[in-house]
């Protein structure tokens, strides 16, 4: 049963990773479409949205599920909620996401915005996938701790498919506490 559990918990990560990524591919596509005024990339940021609230209602079916089959203590406990949780704001992050694009498509083909604003729109989304990023691994750390897994291997590393946006970024390398 306990294998079940920890599959499903891997899961739940890969399903987050992935909606982590296409999160941040939503946030830089709509500050592109904006910097630039492409209406057709604006049109695949909005398109993209549904993608995302998708992959959070089954991330969010899926920690349900958990919480009721597996009644999860301490911190499995607090992995699936804290994955609850970050499903939420990925997915308004992508709603963000899809109003920028909405912005840049309706006063398409004048400047969306002045300079001025413009430029603090464009850092503004530069910090939202950084901020992302960091969150991202501060919750794989954090399982990588309480893993069975994590206490045989003793380290974290990024996954594959991952790719950090900041130095600050680098691999979690604490040992797992036990």
């Amino acid at each position: 049963m306990r294998a079940i559990f920890n599959q499903e918990l891997k899961q739940l990560g890969s399903d987050l990773e992935s909606m982590a990524n296409q999160v941040a591919t939503a946030i830089e596509r709509a500050a592109e479409s904006l910097r630039q005024g492409d209406i057709v990339i604006a049109e695949q940021v909005i398109d993209a949205d549904e993608r995302i609230n998708d992959l959070q209602r089954d991330i969010d079916d899926l920690c349900v599920m958990l919480l009721a089959r597996q009644q999860p203590v301490a911190g499995d406990l607090r992995n699936v909620l804290s994955a609850l949780r970050m499903a939420q704001t990925l997915e308004r992050q992508g709603d963000l996401a899809r109003h920028v694009a909405a912005i840049a498509r309706g006063r398409y083909p004048e400047p969306p915005l002045p300079e001025p604003v413009l430029g603090l729109i464009l850092e503004m989304a530069d910090l939202a996938v950084r901020a992302g990023s960091w969150r991202w691994r501060t919750w794989r750390c954090a399982r990588a701790r309480t893993s069975p897994a994590s206490s045989r291997r003793g380290t974290w590393s990024w996954p594959p498919s991952f790719r950090p946006t900041t130095p600050s970024s680098m691999p979690c390398t604490a040992a797992p506490s036990r």
